[in-house]
C-alpha cells in the first residue's frame, strides 16, 4: 500500500493509529486509506462518494487532479490565465479591429482580474492567521515523537505515548473555532420529519439520485465543484483553433472566471467554519488541551514537570526547524 512521506499531504488517510495519524495513502474518493475504510474500495463505490455522477471520464477524474492544489494556487493560476486573455484581447484588436466595436469585453476581463486579485489577496492574508488541520496534525505527531524519545527508558512507555497520541489526535480532529456548534441544540419545533423529502420529484431515478446526494457526506464540500470549473475553462480554450475564436469565447471564459472567484472565497470560508482552518484562539486553547493530556498522563511520573517542560522544549525547537524549512522551500 502506498505510504505518504509529507505529514502534511492531502492525499494522507485520515484514519488513527496508536502512534496517530495513518500514513497510508487515502483511496480515491475517500478520506481513508483501504484498511481504514474497514472494505475494499471499487469503482462502483467510489462512483457512489462522488457528489456528481459525470458521464465523461475526464470529467470524472478532475477532482483528483486537483487534489494538490490549494485555493491560493487556484486563485493565482485564475487570474494569471485571465491576464493572458485580456493580453490576447488587447493584441488582436490591434490587428483587428472588426472583431471590437469597443473594448467592453476587455474591460469586462480587467474589473475580473481585480476580483480574483483581491480574493487572492484577501486568502493570503486569512490563511497568515490561520493554520490548515494538516499542519496541526504535523505538530501533533511531532509533539508524539518527541514524547516517545524522551518516555524511551521509562516503564510502559510505549503504552503511555500511544495513550498521549490518541487524545492529541482526537483533540486535533474535534478542533473547531466554533465550538458552540458542537453543542447547540435546535428545537424540534425547526426541524423537518426524518422523512420529509422537501421536494416532491416524479421521476424514480431522480428521487434515489436525489436521496443519494443528500445523505453524501461531503454534500457541503466545493471542491468537485471547483474542479467542474476548471474543466470548463479548459475545455473552451483548448477547442479554440485560433486567438480569433478564443477571444470571440471570452465572456463566457470570464463567466467561469467569475463563478469559481466565487467558489473558492466561499470554500475557504466554510473550511474555517467547520474547523479545518484553526484560529490562532483556537490553536492556543488546542495547546493548553496538549498540555493537560501531558500532564494527565505524565504525573505519577517522578519529577514529571520536568519531563514536560523537557517534551515542550524539544517540540518548539522541532516547530522552529520545520518553520524554517519551510521559509527556505517557498524562498
Amino acid at each position: 500500500m502506498d505510504r505518504v512521506t509529507d505529514p502534511a499531504d492531502p492525499l494522507r488517510c485520515q484514519g488513527a493509529t496508536p502512534v496517530g495519524q495513518c500514513w497510508n495513502k487515502r483511496e480515491p474518493g475517500i478520506d481513508h486509506c483501504k484498511n481504514h475504510a474497514g472494505l475494499r474500495v471499487d469503482v462502483a463505490q467510489l462512483e457512489a462518494i462522488r457528489l456528481y455522477k459525470l458521464a465523461e471520464v475526464r470529467r470524472r477524474d478532475m477532482p483528483t487532479r486537483l487534489t494538490g492544489n490549494n485555493l491560493v494556487n487556484t486563485l493565482k493560476r485564475t487570474l494569471a490565465l485571465a491576464r493572458l486573455l485580456v493580453e490576447k484581447c488587447h493584441n488582436l484588436s490591434q490587428t483587428r479591429p472588426d472583431l471590437f466595436r469597443d473594448y467592453s469585453v476587455i474591460n469586462t476581463l480587467q474589473l475580473t482580474c481585480k476580483r480574483l486579485a483581491l480574493s487572492w489577496t484577501k486568502l493570503e492574508q486569512s490563511l497568515s492567521t490561520l493554520k490548515g488541520k494538516p499542519e496541526i496534525v504535523r505538530a501533533g505527531r511531532l509533539i508524539v515523537q518527541v514524547c516517545h524519545n524522551e518516555l524511551a527508558a521509562v516503564a510502559d512507555g510505549e503504552e503511555i505515548v500511544r495513550r498521549i497520541a490518541q487524545q492529541i489526535n482526537e483533540a486535533i480532529i474535534t478542533a473547531t473555532n466554533n465550538p458552540e456548534l458542537l453543542t447547540v441544540k435546535v428545537t424540534t419545533a425547526l426541524l423537518l420529519p426524518a422523512d420529509d423529502k422537501v421536494f416532491e420529484i416524479a421521476d424514480h431515478s431522480d428521487q434515489r439520485r436525489l436521496a443519494e446526494l443528500s445523505s453524501n457526506s461531503n454534500l457541503r464540500s466545493l471542491a468537485e465543484d471547483i474542479a467542474l470549473q476548471v474543466g470548463y475553462i479548459e475545455e473552451i480554450w483548448n477547442n479554440a483553433d485560433s486567438d480569433e475564436q478564443l477571444v470571440r469565447q471570452a465572456r463566457a471564459i470570464n463567466d467561469h472566471f467569475k463563478v469559481l472567484e466565487k467558489l473558492t472565497a466561499s470554500s475557504h470560508e466554510m473550511e474555517e467554519i467547520i474547523g479545518n482552518l484553526l484560529s490562532a484562539t483556537t490553536r492556543r486553547t488546542l495547546g493548553r488541551r496538549v498540555s493537560e493530556i501531558l500532564v494527565e498522563e505524565l504525573n505519577k511520573l517522578d519529577g514529571y514537570e520536568d519531563i514536560v517542560d523537557n517534551i515542550w522544549t524539544q517540540a518548539e525547537l522541532g516547530f522552529k526547524q520545520v518553520a524554517a524549512d519551510k521559509r527556505i522551500e517557498n524562498s
